[in-house]
């Protein structure tokens, strides 16, 4: 994997998910999370990180974290 044309600014906060294998990325510029192709390094944007549906989070300083409980 190289480096990506359409990554978004500050993207600092990144992790394999054990649910569905794919590795998230997120914006803390943006407050936007996102997916990264592992083969040719594309992001793309799955939408602004929300507490309760209408809430934007500024995720500065955050983590990304993945419930096991989610496998089944």
């Amino acid at each position: 994997m190289g480096t990506s044309a359409n990554a978004p600014d500050a993207t600092v906060l990144a992790g394999f998910s054990p649910v569905d294998g794919k590795l998230y990325a997120a914006s803390q510029s943006t407050n936007r999370l996102y997916t990264i192709n592992t083969t040719d390094a594309s992001f793309t944007e799955i939408g602004l990180i929300r507490r309760d549906g209408t809430t934007t989070l500024n995720i500065s300083g955050a983590d990304l974290a993945f419930a096991f409980d989610d496998l089944g």
